[in-house]
């Protein structure tokens, strides 16, 4: 069922995301700040492997799962590193998640 398990996917990004304290760029928010960016890149990694997968039998059966995938992708990486560009700006993370915007775009 990819549409079930996108929408898992999207839970645990925003659980993560709901932490307080890891936009603050300091060495105790550290290990929060790398969970946020592993959770995003895994949203991001589901998105492109299930968005365009057709839905199961039921309502919708035969459509997309998300047909809105690179948009909502896009849009979970450009929030993440809005809330992080001043405490996280220039970290190995940062950088990663910029490149994943970059290959988004290039789509």
């Amino acid at each position: 069922k990819p549409l079930a398990t996108l929408q898992a996917y999207e839970k645990a990004w925003r659980v993560t995301l709901n932490q307080p304290g890891w936009e603050s760029g300091t060495k105790e928010s550290e290990g929060l700040w790398r969970d946020v960016v592993d959770a995003t890149g895994d949203l991001v990694d589901a998105y492109e492997s299930l968005g365009e997968r057709a839905r199961e039998a039921g309502m919708g059966g035969g459509e997309m799962v998300a047909k809105d995938w690179k948009f909502k992708a896009r849009s979970a990486v450009r929030g993440v590193l809005g809330r992080a560009k001043e405490g996280w700006e220039g970290d190995d993370g940062f950088e990663a998640l910029q490149e994943r915007l970059r290959e988004l775009k290039g789509r």
